[in-house]
């Protein structure tokens, strides 16, 4: 009996039957499959490294709001567009991959070139890290809080509140991580929402 992807997708019989067959041509990425939670643990090390280079003013995590702004739009971006991929109808794989790709490389070039300016260069692969995997949390406890899960009401009252309760402890934290308080394109009192609980505590946490 095989024990592990790798042995999975070795087996004749199971590579002709596995959607992941394919993988069986990349070594590389079953390997990272096998050991995600080695890859996990060492993420969640170097995010917790450039968090504390930050606060610590050794480095710089977010330059100013436009760039905390940049690195939730790496991860907004791309689900945005496929709504519009989906709307529009597009047949065509390469039309939907430029669709859903220019937009989101030009954002994350965005990143990269304030990360650049903040004056990182030895950490930057660090902050770089650090800075999209919370940008990935904050875009993700805002997609709660505007359309939380659940099959009922009740779980998705429960869903949206520990949303909210997240942003509100939550920000604050992210703004201390923001070199300087401004932002061309986007600052605090860009947040709004009305009729949204919690969103003007929000609010405050950024200023």
């Amino acid at each position: 009996m095989s024990n592990g992807m790798s042995d999975y997708l070795t087996d004749p019989q199971d590579v002709a039957l596995s959607p992941l067959a394919f993988l069986a041509d990349y070594p590389n990425i079953v390997l990272l499959i096998e050991n995600y939670e080695t890859v996990m643990y060492t993420i969640l090390g170097v995010v917790f490294i450039g968090i504390v280079l930050g606060w610590s003013k050794k480095s710089v995590v977010f330059y100013d709001y436009d760039d905390m702004a940049l690195c939730f739009g790496v991860f907004a971006t791309p689900v945005a567009m496929w709504f519009v991929v989906y709307y529009l109808a597009l047949s065509s794989p390469i039309g939907n991959a430029v669709v859903v790709g220019v937009p989101t490389v030009l954002v994350f070039s965005g990143v990269l070139y304030k990360t650049w300016i903040s004056g990182v260069r030895f950490s930057l692969p660090i902050m770089l890290v650090a800075k999209l995997f919370l940008g990935f949390f904050y875009v993700l406890a805002i997609w709660q809080l505007l359309s939380p899960s659940g099959s009922s009401r009740d779980g998705r009252k429960s869903s949206r509140a520990m949303a909210g309760f997240f942003l509100m402890v939550f920000t604050p934290i992210i703004a201390s991580l923001v070199e300087n308080k401004t932002g061309v394109f986007f600052n605090a009192k860009s947040v709004s929402g009305r009729g949204i609980k919690g969103v003007s505590q929000i609010r405050k946490g950024l200023e």
